[in-house]
């Protein structure tokens, strides 16, 4: 049976990863980290290391280029150009994890024994771990302001002021596969990198600038990950085995441990947002102040952006009310947060959803009717159909209390509340028949190049088997990436004009051949049909299209916001503080849905990372600065986690194609929360909600109830 999508191979295990390629005459790198938060290198043994069995050579910081970068793999603007403080490698760490040097061995198992028992004498510094600890001594690394003082004026004046503060743990985004990277030279100079990115346009550039390598002997191919979630748009190791590879004259490859995911990769930052909401007696929204802190780590990464996206949150969901943002990033000295999926708008949706419930209660309103009285028609449309729903039957005798939740959430579809944003596509005849459809856009899993098919396939005409994909290649097709959930929002709209120019160009060749005007014909796949008669004219192999290729650039002037509403029923235990989403249910307006199962696994999907991010998943630093040592430690949601999801799509035949890679996950950890509250009478201020913290925060109760 046919897995368009690579579901069913990723489940049986058959599924190509990049660390599942082999390369002739590969060699295996791995990195000397420190195991201090904070340190000084004063020597290392590098004589040890070369006399190592299998070892090829060792680098220090030193000796590799010094060049100061931003690893986000986004383009370069202002933000991104004075958020500059990372380098390949450094004698100064600043978190546990950095790398100091770099070993390369002729096998990975190798490589990684002589990077982790390397001699290294160290002075150890005083480190920042915490957020606290941060704002104390002033680490700050930058600041986003949005909206003027008059707002916090008005915001004075309203009659009803609801506010509260809350705070969120980071997160690992626990991919199926680690980050890996593999460099293979070639005789005539060029290097052809591969690496499980979500953005092989960015990485070439990146790479390009801290190696100083022109543009064009250098080739980055994506291969397919498992997930990206944010973590793969970033450059980690790739220019530095690219330094390797041509260093060396030798392939070159390097692919992370679990523990190097957790302690070297991106998380999500942790952070804490405060917002304030003023209404009117009616119940509408007239004002609103949000203040974030978030804990960036020890580099800068994509922090200036996620600052920037928080304030989306409220200008999308109430934009009838005027709104006030003020968020700092601080620098701690643990591992760097970077991009996470919903991109600091998940981390809004927490604090301010939470808020609107109070708000309701203080008004004496229903949850509901509070949020339909602010938003805007396409949201009420997702918020009436959830509110519909019904709760779960509760198990005859269960001691544990229930709740419903509710939240809603809109997220935009490009990278910046600045458009435009353009993707290209180039679509041509291949030489065996097939179409090829090259894009710039990625799928990271998502389902999106099986969506860009079979938008160029009804255009066309033809089966969607009939058309190949080739994405993420550097030598076909310069763009963004997958990033935002623009994939198939601007990546579509050019899919859409490269194939409309294709039957335009089979139709201008057809009536060159046959003497007539292009307009008198049509395409009826594989034949060049009269439009009058129907009749057969010339079929579209005989008109020799190999040599043709079609482009075409989609240009989107508007941001292209999604909308969804959720619902979700919680149980919580008394005794043990454990919280069960027993059901959700959520309805998305995406616009056009171009394939069903796809878009219901996007949201299935945004749903389960959610409950993890609600009640699992944490990151936190130790007293030695240190994470979780494995995946089970920072937690992850299990299957018996994730209840049956309902999933409801509005207007799923009409319009254009929206995003929707983000959106889900949004409004998951506010859902759940305010369930919770529902349940126990009392509201938990933090994510995860892991038992111990529902246990004590049911603790006031527990003294007044006997049956706890």
């Amino acid at each position: 049976m046919p897995d368009p999508r690579g579901i069913r191979a990723k489940f049986a295990g058959r599924h190509c990863f990049l660390d599942d390629m082999a390369f002739d005459g590969q060699l295996w790198a791995a990195v000397v980290r420190s195991p201090h938060p904070r340190a000084r290198v004063l020597h290392l043994d590098t004589e040890d290391l070369l006399g190592r069995a299998g070892v090829v050579a060792v680098f220090r910081a030193g000796d590799v280029p010094r060049t100061v970068f931003n690893p986000a793999a986004l383009p370069d603007d202002s933000r991104l150009s004075r958020a500059r403080d990372k380098m390949l490698l450094t004698d100064g760490p600043r978190h546990v994890g950095d790398g100091v040097a770099v070993v390369v061995a002729t096998s990975r198992q190798g490589a990684r024994d002589a990077a982790c028992t390397a001699r290294v004498d160290w002075t150890v510094l005083p480190a920042v771990l915490t957020l606290d600890e941060a704002l104390a001594q002033r680490t700050f690394m930058g600041q986003v302001r949005y909206g003027e003082q008059s707002v916090l004026e008005r915001l004075e004046r309203c009659e009803v002021q609801v506010s509260g503060t809350y705070a969120f743990d980071g997160a690992a985004h626990s991919n199926l596969d680690t980050h890996s990277c593999a460099a293979v030279p070639s005789d005539d100079g060029r290097v052809t990198l591969w690496t499980n990115t979500q953005n092989p346009t960015e990485i070439h550039r990146l790479v390009s600038e801290v190696l100083d390598v022109p543009a064009d002997l250098l080739r980055v191919r994506k291969v397919d990950e498992g997930g990206g979630f944010g973590a793969k748009q970033e450059m980690y190791e790739e220019a530095l085995v690219t330094w390797l590879a041509r260093r060396l004259g030798r392939t070159v490859r390097l692919t992370y441990t679990r523990r190097e995911e957790l302690n070297a990769g991106r998380i999500r930052g942790g952070g804490r947002i405060a917002v304030r909401l003023g209404f009117d007696a009616a119940g509408l929204l007239v004002a609103s102040s949000v203040k974030a802190v978030l804990n960036s780590g020890a580099y800068a990464s994509h922090t200036p952006h996620v600052l920037s996206g928080i304030c989306g949150h409220l200008l999308a969901v109430y934009p009838k009310a005027r709104h006030h943002y003020e968020g700092r990033a601080v620098a701690t000295h643990t591992v760097p947060a970077g991009a996470y999926r919903g991109y600091g708008v998940a981390e809004a949706n927490f604090a301010v959803e939470q808020v609107m419930d109070v708000a309701a209660d203080q008004l004496g309103l229903d949850s509901v009717e509070l949020r339909l009285r602010n938003v805007q028609p396409a949201m009420a449309a997702c918020l009436t159909s959830v509110a519909r729903a019904r709760d779960p039957d509760t198990a005859p005798g269960s001691k544990s209390l229930t709740g419903t939740g509710y939240a809603i959430a809109a997220k935009h579809s490009v990278t910046s509340l600045a458009p435009p944003d353009a993707s290209r596509c180039d679509i041509a005849m291949g030489e065996n028949g097939r179409l090829k459809l090259f894009t710039g856009t990625c799928d990271s899993g998502t389902g999106s190049s099986y969506a860009l098919a079979r938008i160029a396939a009804e255009i066309i005409g033809v089966h969607q088997d009939d058309i190949e994909v080739v994405e993420g290649d550097t030598d076909q097709v310069v763009d963004l990436g997958s990033t935002g959930q623009r994939s198939l929002f601007v990546g579509g709209a050019a899919t859409r004009d490269a194939a409309e120019t294709f039957v335009k160009s089979v139709l201008d060749t057809a009536g060159g051949r046959l003497g007539m005007q292009p307009r008198s014909l049509a395409l009826a796949w594989p034949d060049v049909v009269d439009v009058s008669t129907g009749q057969k004219l010339i079929g579209v192999p005989s008109l020799d299209l190999a040599e043709i290729t079609v482009s075409a650039t989609g240009v989107v002037t508007h941001p292209g916001a999604s909308y969804c509403a959720m619902r979700v029923s919680v149980s919580v235990e008394p005794e043990s503080g454990l919280v069960t989403v027993q059901d959700a249910f959520m309805t998305v307006d995406c616009g056009r849905v171009v394939d069903i199962a796809s878009a219901r696994g996007q949201v299935i999907g945004g749903i389960a990372q959610g409950i993890g991010l609600a009640c699992v998943e944490a990151w936190k630093p130790g007293t030695q600065g240190c994470g979780p040592s494995g995946i089970h430690e920072h937690g992850v949601p299990r299957a018996g986690d994730v209840p049956a999801v309902r999933v409801e799509f509005v207007d799923a035949r009409s319009g254009q194609p929206s995003g929707l890679g983000e959106l889900p996950l949004v409004p998951v950890m506010a859902a759940v929360s305010n369930a919770v509250s529902n349940a126990i009478g009392v509201r938990c201020r933090t994510a995860p909600m892991r038992p111990g913290d529902v246990w004590e925060a049911l603790a006031p109760h527990r003294r007044h109830h006997e049956d706890f």
